[in-house]
């Protein structure tokens, strides 16, 4: 994609986030989530409302946030 390192200065995507899970990168959860949450935000930033990607990030962003409130809630 060529333009997308003009509009987006902190890319974050999945195989990365898997990476720094498997090299033990994140000391605490809220770096993870952290993360995640970059990926979403670049995804809708770069994305048209319109476009697939933005509507499957969405989707996405809703099953991640049903399924972390727990595991939040418990960290305090």
């Amino acid at each position: 994609i060529q333009d997308y390192f003009d509009k987006i200065k902190n890319p974050m995507d999945l195989s990365t986030i898997e990476m720094k899970l498997n090299n033990r990168q994140y000391t605490d959860p809220w770096q993870y989530i952290n993360d995640v949450y970059l990926m979403f935000e670049n995804a809708w930033c770069y994305n048209k409302r319109t476009h697939r990607v933005y509507k499957y990030c969405t989707k996405l962003s809703e099953i991640f946030d049903s399924e972390i409130d727990g595991p939040v809630r418990s960290l305090g």
